[in-house]
Parts: structure tokens; sequence; C-alpha cells
């Protein structure tokens, strides 16, 4: 069988090179021998396999520390550990994908020692492609998590679990569809010479989903300025609130003031690695295979993102926790004076509220 196998192939060589067609259903040996001795490939390969590893360990230190953190909502803890495990979620079936496709390449006898196998290359795939794009969605979600902290900011830190829950959940639903663009043309029956869940007949509906993407990582921006802004206005309108709603408000906008970097951080990469990808699936068809899937390999950098990320949330955390110290000492050393003040003031409105009341049941 393996020989007349081998003799359908070499048929099938021959017809390539007189016709320079390539049917998708035949495997070809020669095209599987040429993705595995490329140069480029390996050397993408290895390089993105150093930088899974590394990924790996930081974000589950990252992970870890969220988990601990006291000083944050639980909805926006929620949110950023869902970020943590989309990247997680990516860089692991990564590692592994790279792992096998290396150690095939090297031991493997013949070319179909070396050529992945379906059920392989979609357990492997599907989260690669759901991870990238569910941490690619995160920073909308959590603008829309802030909306609601925006709304409700009076008692927004005392519960609302629930709705950070629910965005969560969106997310992950958002980012299914988004799968399925990707995914509804894969084959199971065809031979691949490469894991990879991407069309290469129909390239757009994988292009189309990226700048979906891309559109709402620039809304998430354009939120994240414009509730700081109202934030602002809800403040200066909130002289005479409560201690404890001013304090709400505050912590509100530390977090929105913090997002900032956060959301141009997310946006630069997102905007770098899909308009980078989109003319690489798009001439896809122009290229050599082993050239295309090291170009893919290469533009999808989130095994980097994955260790400057954890660097930035450190670093998140720090700026908010130093922050919280420093307004707790100003707080400390405000004189007694300044509360009786912001006391009086706030009977004063009270007062003339349940004056103006009574005038108007008088007149009535």
């Amino acid at each position: 069988m393996a020989g007349n196998g081998r003799h359908t192939d070499s048929l099938w060589g021959t017809l390539e090179k007189m016709t320079g067609f390539l049917d998708p259903v035949f495997f070809n040996c020669s095209v599987m021998l040429q993705v595995a001795n490329s140069h480029f490939l390996q050397s993408v390969l290895y390089f993105n396999l150093f930088c899974c590893g590394i990924a790996v360990f930081c974000l589950i230190h990252t992970w870890l520390s969220i988990c601990r953190y006291k000083l944050m909502h639980f909805n926006l803890k929620l949110l950023l550990k869902i970020h943590c495990a989309a990247l997680l979620m990516h860089c692991v079936p990564r590692l592994f994908m790279h792992l096998f496709d290396l150690y095939f390449y090297f031991i493997g006898n013949d070319c179909y020692d070396m050529q992945p196998g379906s059920m392989r290359c979609f357990v492997l795939r599907f989260p690669y492609m759901f991870g990238l794009l569910l941490s690619s969605t995160t920073t909308i979600f959590l603008m829309i998590e802030r909306g609601f902290a925006t709304c409700y900011s009076q008692t927004y830190e005392n519960g609302y679990k629930s709705i950070g829950i629910t965005i969560g959940f969106c997310q992950i639903v958002c980012s299914l569809v988004l799968m399925a663009s990707v995914f509804h043309e894969y084959e199971f029956d065809a031979p691949h010479y490469y894991c990879s869940s991407i069309s290469v007949t129909f390239p757009l509906w994988v292009i189309i989903p990226e700048v979906l993407i891309i559109v709402l990582q620039i809304i998430a921006r354009i939120i994240n300025r414009c509730l700081l802004r109202l934030n602002k206005r809800i403040r200066a309108r909130s002289v005479t609130a409560t201690l404890s709603n001013r304090y709400q408000l505050e912590a509100n906008m530390r977090n929105i003031r913090l997002l900032q970097s956060f959301t141009l951080c997310d946006l630069m990469f997102v905007f770098t690695c899909f308009t980078l990808s989109a003319p690489v699936h798009y001439y896809s068809s122009e290229m050599e295979r082993p050239t295309y899937h090291a170009l893919v390999e290469v533009v999808n950098f989130v095994p980097l993102y994955s260790v400057a990320m954890p660097l930035y949330l450190w670093v998140f955390q720090k700026k908010h926790r130093d922050t919280v110290t420093n307004t707790l000492h100003a707080s400390l050393a405000t004189s007694s004076d300044h509360y009786f003040n912001v006391l009086n003031q706030q009977l004063s409105v009270k007062e003339d509220g349940e004056k103006r009341t009574r005038q108007l049941r008088k007149k009535r």
C-alpha cells in the first residue's frame, strides 16, 4: 500500500511539474519535503518555540498575581484574567505545534512521517486562533465594563459581579463567532503540509475578522478617552457628594487612566499584527508554501506580546498600588477641619432641599 501511495505521489508530482497545478485533494510529497527542509520556516519555529516557553511562565505568574490583587474590582480582574487565559490558550498549543513539527521534520524517514494529521492540526490550531481572537477583543469589553462602572459609580464598587460575568461571556461568544469565519472552510479530509486553519482559496474569511477587530480596538480607544472626560465632569458636579461616592468615582478614574496605556499597547499590537497578516493571507496563493507559513508565524507575534504584556501588567499593578497608597497618605495628612467643612456642606444642601420641598408643598 505504501508503495502504491508513493507511486501515485510520484505521478502526481510529474503532473504538477507539467501543468503547474497543485490539487488540494492529493498529497504531494515534494511540497511536504520543501516545507520540512525550509531553513526560514525552521528558524521561525525555533524562535517562536523559545518565546512561547518564556511566555507561558510569565502568563501563569501574571494570572496568579491578578488573583491575589485586592485593590481592583472583581469585574476588572475577571476581564484581565480572561486576557491572560486567552494568551495562554494561544501560546501552549502553539508551543506543542512547533515542537511536534520540528520533531517530525528531523526524525521523519519520509514525507509521510512529516505530514501533520488533520485532527492534530485542528486540536492545536483551534485554541491557537481562539486565543488570538479572544485576547484581541479584550479592550472593547474592558471599556464596556468601565462604562457600567461610570453609570453606576455610586454603588458599583460594592457589587455588580453579574455584569462582569455577563461581559466576559459575551466576549467569549463574540470570539467564537469570529472563529466560525476562520474555521468554516476547514477540511479534515484534505492533506496538510503545515497546520493551518486559513483558507488559501478565499483568505477574506480571515481578513474580514481581523479588520473588524482593528475597528473595535479603535472604538475602545475612543471610548476610553470619552469615559475619562465624562468622569471628570461627574467629579466636577459632585462636590457635595458623600466621601464614599467620591472615593468610588476617583477609583474609577484611576482605573480608566491606567487602562489608557493598556488599550494603546493592545491597539498597537493588534493593528501591527493584523495589518501585516492581511497582505500575507491575501497573496498566499502567489507564495511558496514554506514562505507563506513562515510569514504567518512571523506576523502573529503573540508570544512576544505575551512576554511584554505581563511586564506591563506588573507596572500597571505597581502604579495602581502606589496611587492608592499616595491617596491614603494624602487623606491622612488632611486636616480634620476639611472633613467637617464637607459634612457641613452636605448638611446645608440637605436642609436647603428640605426647605424647597416644604415650600412646594405649601404652594400646592
